[in-house]
């Protein structure tokens, strides 16, 4: 999956973009879920006005995933606590990010099972 990474001003990777390409909250748990390493903490619900879609832990870290506006092309992944910072878990968390297929059916298919 292509990832957009987003740095601070010190040039300090923080968080990163993904593209919504999902249908529902529950479809953007589901491929988190998938992700090696995460753990869904919360799913938003069923016709929420809220703007977070998924809650998860990654390596003992609060995540969020955030649709600004309730309406973009990309979803937001980064730290729940927005002071945060700490690139090496964010590049893990990419890491899992793309090689996690986007529909389950193809979790058999990674490249290190062929």
């Amino acid at each position: 999956m292509k990832t957009y990474e987003l740095k601070d001003d010190s040039g300090n990777l923080h968080a990163f973009e993904i593209p919504h390409m999902f249908f529902s909250s529950n479809g953007i748990a589901r491929f988190i879920a998938r992700c090696k390493g995460c753990e869904i903490v919360k799913i938003r619900r069923f016709f929420s006005r809220e703007e977070e879609h998924v809650f998860f832990k990654f390596q003992g870290n609060e995540f969020v995933v955030w649709e600004p506006f309730g309406d973009n092309s990309r979803l937001y992944i980064g730290f729940v606590d927005s002071n945060k910072n700490d690139s090496p878990t964010v590049i893990k968390l990419i890491e899992a990010v793309k090689l996690t297929p986007r529909f389950g059916i193809f979790k058999f298919f990674k490249p290190e099972n062929l």
